[in-house]
């Protein structure tokens, strides 16, 4: 009786370390990271005019340099840019910084432990666009990672 309880008790927590192992391991190599670390949510494809643009862009938790920011295009056109450290800041998120040092630079590198949403009511105003499809570009300003819908004005 002794034995067996002994024998489960062992099997129990050599378990529980290997399940802890894979995920670390998982996490770390980025096994448990996202597909795609910028997306674009829209409630709706159609808006009037005089709607607001209640559109978001949505980062996933991911890694990036302090300087990135998101670009935004409509049509091909840059109309706005987020500075995602200012945004962070300024709207009081938390988020984890390091600094690495690179030779003689240093670079500050933000990890977003959540999913990001960024309204881009404040940098898309519908009564300048004409009626009729537009698409809408979002991407990374280092480039490396980018979203694409698009919208229609009636």
């Amino acid at each position: 009786m002794r034995t067996e309880r002994e024998y489960a008790v062992t099997f129990v927590i050599a378990t529980i370390a290997i399940l802890v192992i894979i995920g670390g391991y998982a996490s770390f190599s980025g096994l448990a990271s996202y597909s795609e670390p910028l997306s674009i949510e829209m409630a709706e494809k159609t808006f009037s005019r005089g709607d607001v643009f209640d559109v978001n862009v949505v980062l996933s938790p991911v890694t990036f340099m302090s300087d990135e920011s998101i670009i935004v295009y409509v049509d091909g056109q840059a109309v706005g840019v987020v500075a995602i450290k200012k945004y962070l800041d300024d709207n009081r998120i938390g988020y984890g910084r390091e600094l690495k040092s690179l030779g003689q630079n240093n670079a500050e590198i933000i990890n977003l432990q959540a999913p990001l949403k960024v309204n881009l009511a404040d940098h898309i105003i519908l009564e300048y666009l004409g009626t009729g499809g537009h698409s809408l570009r979002v991407e990374f300003s280092r480039g490396d990672a980018a979203a694409q819908d698009v919208f229609g004005i009636v």
